[in-house]
């Protein structure tokens, strides 16, 4: 058990302090979702029985979740594309240990762009009707996930095996799971093309959920949200050790 802890934070560690050693992409990337909100919600929007920011602020905490949890694995992709995995491999550690530990990584920042946000929404006086219980049921379905999209994100870097092609499929997949969702407005007054996508996009609840909890106190969202998040994580887990562990290529 101690050995398998060691694995996983020798990896997760490693790739930790990679990110985190460019101090310049770690302060822009905190403060994007910061100025979002702040950009977001400053426009003259009317939303009936609410501001503008208000409405927006749960679908900025959640991008602030998205975004870099699926860019989070960049260096898995660079890994693999330079060779650092096929050596890591060759090594007696099991590589299901190392696909925790890079998604534990890859999920880190996602964690410091959240606070962030979430403290920026409250210094910006967004309504937080859900109390204590509300944030730490938003904090721990928030967890469930970045580390399941932190999973898909490192399963993906693993089957593209380049950076560049990583960096241009993550992008094909983020924006239009955010624009495509009731982030920016309510599915309502979306063009019918728009409003059947954001129908089926799993984005819209999420949002949807931390928008309940945010604005209405409703914790009935949340324990549906971490059930989902908690599948989600599961296959997404399943999905990434597997890849790992079959013959590398």
């Amino acid at each position: 058990m101690i050995a398998a802890i060691d694995v996983v934070r020798h990896v997760w560690r490693r790739d930790r302090t990679i990110q985190f050693k460019n101090k310049i992409g770690l302060v822009a990337a905190i403060v994007t979702p910061v100025a979002w909100l702040a950009v977001m919600g400053s426009l003259p929007i009317h939303m009936e029985g609410m501001r503008y920011l208000d409405y927006v602020a749960p679908a900025i905490v959640v991008m602030s979740v998205l975004f870099p949890c699926l860019q989070g694995g960049l260096l898995t992709a660079s890994d693999r594309q330079l060779g650092h995995l096929k050596k890591a491999f060759a090594t007696p550690a099991p590589r299901y240990l190392m696909a925790i530990g890079k998604t534990l990584a890859a999920s880190t920042k996602a964690f410091a762009q959240f606070g962030a946000v979430l403290l920026t929404a409250v210094l910006l006086g967004v309504r937080f009707s859900g109390g204590l219980t509300g944030f730490l049921l938003i904090f721990v379905y928030t967890m469930f996930i970045a580390l399941g999209l932190s999973a898909l994100s490192v399963s993906i870097a693993f089957m593209v095996g380049d950076m560049h092609a990583f960096g241009s499929t993550m992008s094909l997949i983020s924006l239009p799971l955010f624009m495509g969702s009731s982030a920016l407005m309510p599915i309502d007054k979306m063009p019918s093309w728009l409003a059947s996508f954001a129908k089926v996009n799993p984005l819209t609840y999420i949002i949807g959920a931390t928008r309940d909890i945010m604005l209405w106190g409703n914790t009935s969202s949340a324990v549906w949200g971490i059930c989902l998040a908690s599948v989600f994580l599961a296959a997404a887990m399943t999905l990434c050790a597997y890849l790992f562990e079959r013959d590398y290529n």
